[in-house]
C-alpha cells in the first residue's frame, strides 16, 4: 500500500513592528550661523564699513550746504535822498520852457451872437436869508453835512418840490385837501391838478432806497400807509392814484353827495402834524392854503416844539403856502421854528 504521507500545516509567523526612531530637531538659523564664525565676522566688518562711509558722506554734504548771508545795499539817509530829489527837480525845471500863451482877441464892438438872459433868481420870500448857506453848501436842519438842500444834509436821496430842494433818507407830504383848496379866486380843479402833478414829479425823483409817505388832512386825516414805505416805482404810482381819490373838487360839485362834501370841511393841521411825529420822517413838506381850524395856532406851535424834544433828531418841516388866502403868519412860523423853509406859491 502506498504510504500515505500526511503534510503538517505551516504555522503563521508573527509580524514584528519595528519602533520609529525620532528625528533629530532641525537646527535654527542662529544656531547654524553661530557655528560659522567666519560668516559672522564678515557681516560685522561690512556693517562697520557701511556706517563709517555713511557718516563721511553726510559730513561732506552738510559742509557744502552751509548757508551764508550776504549783506544788503547800504541804507540811504532819508534827508540825503530828499536833497538829491530837490536838486534833480531843480535841474529839470531849468531845462523846461514855459508853454506858449494863447493870443487873446479883444473887442469893444457888439457881438453878433446874443447870449440868453440870466434865469430869474429866487426872491427872499422863496428862501429865507437865514437859511441861505451858499451854492451847494451846508444842509439845513440837524445832522449837518453838505447836502445843499433843505433837509438833514446827511446823504440819502434828493428831492425838488416847488423849487425847494432837500436831501434826505425819508420824506412825508402833508397835503391839505379842504374845500378851500379849490374854492376862491384863482383856485379850482385845475390848480389842484397842478399840485398833484408837482407831488408826482417830486416823488419820481426820489430813489427807491428812500422811504416816503403821504397824509391828506381836512376835517380828519387819512394816510396812504400807516408807516413810511420804500419809494419803489409801484409804491410811488399807487400813492399818486390814492391822492387823486381825495381830490377836493367834489366840494364845489353841486351834484355831489353831501357826505362826500363833508369830508373836505375843515383844516385840521394839528392832526396832520401829530401823525407826522408818529411816522418820524427826516423831512416834512407841509402844503396848505390857510389857517388851521379847531385849534389855536400859538398852542399848535407849542405842541410841535414839545414834540420835537422827544425825538433824537428833530423833524425838518418845510412849508408851502399854496394859493393861500390866510394863515401865512402861522405857516411861516411853523417853518422857521422847525429848521425848514417857507415858500408862497401863487
Amino acid at each position: 500500500m502506498a504510504k500515505i504521507l500526511s503534510a503538517k500545516p505551516k504555522l503563521a509567523q508573527p509580524t514584528v513592528v519595528q519602533p520609529k526612531t525620532p528625528k533629530a530637531p532641525k537646527a535654527s538659523l542662529w544656531t547654524r550661523m553661530g557655528s560659522n564664525y567666519v560668516l559672522l565676522i564678515s557681516i560685522a566688518v561690512h556693517l562697520l564699513f557701511g556706517g563709517v562711509a555713511t557718516y563721511i558722506v553726510v559730513q561732506n554734504i552738510g559742509a557744502k550746504r552751509k548757508m551764508t548771508f550776504a549783506g544788503g545795499p547800504p541804507t540811504t539817509n532819508p534827508s540825503k535822498r530828499a536833497l538829491e530829489h530837490q536838486v534833480a527837480m531843480g535841474k529839470k525845471k531849468n531845462m523846461m520852457s514855459a508853454p506858449a500863451q494863447a493870443k487873446r482877441i479883444t473887442t469893444t464892438g457888439l457881438a453878433k451872437v446874443a447870449l440868453p438872459d440870466m434865469p430869474t433868481m429866487p426872491a427872499m420870500t422863496d428862501v429865507m436869508p437865514t437859511r441861505i448857506a451858499g451854492m451847494g453848501g451846508m444842509g439845513f436842519g440837524p445832522g449837518g453835512g453838505g447836502g445843499g438842500g433843505l433837509g438833514t444834509g446827511g446823504g440819502g436821496s434828493g428831492i425838488n418840490f416847488f423849487g425847494l430842494r432837500a436831501r434826505m433818507k425819508s420824506v412825508l407830504f402833508l397835503v391839505d385837501i379842504s374845500g378851500s383848496m379849490v374854492q376862491g379866486q384863482g383856485k379850482g380843479p385845475g390848480t389842484w391838478q397842478m399840485l398833484e402833478d408837482e407831488i408826482d414829479r417830486a416823488l419820481k425823483g426820489v430813489e427807491p432806497t428812500t422811504r416816503f409817505g403821504v397824509v391828506a388832512f381836512s376835517r380828519g386825516i387819512e394816510a396812504y400807509k400807516s408807516d413810511l414805505t420804500d419809494a419803489r416805482n409801484d409804491e410811488k404810482s399807487n400813492a399818486i392814484k390814492w391822492l387823486k381819490k381825495h381830490n377836493p373838487s367834489v366840494y364845489i360839485d353841486p351834484t355831489a353827495d353831501p357826505k362826500a362834501k363833508a369830508k373836505h370841511e375843515g383844516t385840521r393841521a394839528d392832526l396832520a402834524l401829530q401823525k407826522a411825529f408818529r411816522m418820524k420822517p427826516e423831512v416834512v413838506f407841509f402844503v396848505s392854503d390857510g389857517e388851521p381850524t379847531d385849534v389855536n395856532t400859538d398852542g399848535l406851535l407849542k405842541q410841535v416844539e414839545t414834540a420835537q424834544k422827544t425825538l433824537s433828531r428833530p423833524l425838518v418841516i418845510n412849508v408851502v403856502a399854496y394859493k393861500a388866502t390866510g394863515g401865512e403868519s402861522f405857516m411861516r412860523a411853523l417853518a422857521e421854528k422847525n429848521n425848514g423853509v417857507y415858500k408862497e406859491v401863487n
